[in-house]
């Protein structure tokens, strides 16, 4: 669930995000009013908690505008005005619920599940865990289920988690339960009483000694990861297994990853497609399919990339009988403060000469995948921006480009094992 929190005191603020991020919610901080719309505005999060006394733009008012714009996100007032004519402005102002200062975490998380109750259904049921850091709160949160809210305080460690075995501890399977045991570990209380070193050996580097601290209680924030690709990909319903519409889904997953590099603020180099079949083709009977690739330079843009993706398809994808599953692969993602601008561009012939050979079938990589290296994409930025703008306030296939039109309902939002969907982008 994604919280966005706009609070200008920082310890407060600070407060509020370790406590909610501890309970496994992601939470997003403003500490002003005019920057605080415009994050609501966006309508990328699921729940609001506001502030009342902001600078710039106080949260009464920036509530007022955001209602008026069509907002309708929940929004929980957090505020040390607490008199009756306050309370009162907030709600008609919009307000979902209204929490005085000073509060505990625990009723803000209570409300928070309150509300969660309301804007989802009752068959949604929500156990929270409250803890000094997210491994202890993911443990927390499995100690009362359904619809939990378990709080473990710094004092409480370790006694309160002597009766649980050490697999209740998230990331401890059966293997490391044997690792464990080898070690003489068969308790929780002997994990809590086993030195540093030893836990670096159960675990075999660097993670002992951070499950060490963590049990403790020291708060470990989220790594920082880089990714280096993003894509989708779609098994096909029966009535779109033909050529024609493996095309057009292979459409809506471009528009989709072009649109994810944008809201990621990204710039893939290369972009990769696959087609995969029920039967083989010509002389290689034994395939499932076929993969081509291009350099892309570094871009964002969507017409471009569904540019190299036709050139691509017709480099003998559209050959492919029965296709299956197909998708789309972005590589070599550059940050934005990394982005280099095409200073001189490829020559028209080079590019031409180049798109010949993908057609060709010419030079293949060691994969078995064609390369081929396109010319880059004119400035199209404020029209890109204008179609995501769009998109995000009126809903997905607002605007997009008529290629994708026979696979527009198709390839919906999925839940990874590695990655949480953005809504916005994602749907």
């Amino acid at each position: 669930m994604k919280i966005l929190l706009i609070e200008d005191e920082a310890k407060i603020a600070e407060f509020v995000i370790k406590g909610l991020s501890a309970a496994g919610y992601d939470v997003t901080h403003v500490d002003d009013g005019e920057r605080g719309l415009a994050a609501v505005l966006v309508g990328a999060h699921d729940l609001v908690i506001l502030d009342v006394m902001l600078p710039k733009l106080n949260g009464f008012d920036l509530l007022h505008q955001a209602r008026g714009a069509g907002i309708t996100t929940p929004v929980i007032i957090l505020s040390a005005k607490v008199d009756l004519p306050d309370r009162l402005m907030g709600f008609e102002m919009g307000a979902d619920d209204y929490l005085p200062k000073p509060f505990f975490v625990e009723e803000l998380v209570a409300r928070i599940k309150a509300e969660l109750l309301t804007q989802v259904g009752e068959c949604m049921r929500t156990s929270v865990g409250i803890a000094p850091n997210t491994l202890l709160a993911k443990l927390a949160s499995n100690m009362q289920k359904p619809d939990g809210l378990t709080v473990i305080e710094a004092h409480e460690l370790p006694q309160r988690l002597y009766g649980l075995k050490p697999k209740a501890i998230n990331g401890i399977g059966p293997r490391m339960v044997q690792r464990l045991e080898r070690c003489g570990i068969h308790t929780m209380e002997q994990l809590y009483a086993a030195p540093r070193e030893l836990l670096r050996t159960a675990w075999g580097g660097v993670a002992g000694a951070e499950m060490y601290d963590k049990l403790r209680g020291q708060w470990y924030g989220p790594r920082e990861t880089v990714a280096k690709s993003l894509g989708h990909s779609h098994v096909l319903p029966p009535d779109l297994r033909n050529p024609a519409g493996a095309f057009a889904v292979l459409n809506r997953l471009t528009q989709k990853a072009a649109m994810r590099l944008r809201k990621q603020n990204v710039y893939a180099t290369s972009m990769s497609v696959h087609v995969r079949c029920r039967h083989g083709y010509g002389d290689n009977r034994g395939l499932m399919g076929d993969d081509r690739a291009a350099h892309v330079g570094e871009t964002q843009d969507t017409a471009f990339l569904l540019h190299t993706l036709e050139q691509l398809w017709h480099s003998g994808l559209h050959l492919l009988p029965q296709p299956v599953t197909v998708g789309v692969q972005l590589h070599g993602l550059i940050e934005a403060g990394q982005h280099t601008g095409d200073l001189f561009g490829f020559e028209e012939a080079a590019a031409d000469a180049a798109l010949d050979a993908v057609a060709a079938g010419t030079e293949p990589s060691p994969s078995g995948s064609l390369s081929a290296r396109v010319a880059p994409a004119k400035d199209r930025r404020k029209l890109m921006a204008a179609i995501d703008t769009l998109n995000s306030k009126h809903g997905k296939n607002t605007v997009y480009f008529a290629s994708a039109q026979a696979g527009l309902d198709h390839a919906p939002m999925r839940i990874a094992f590695n990655r949480i969907p953005d809504l916005e982008s994602d749907r």
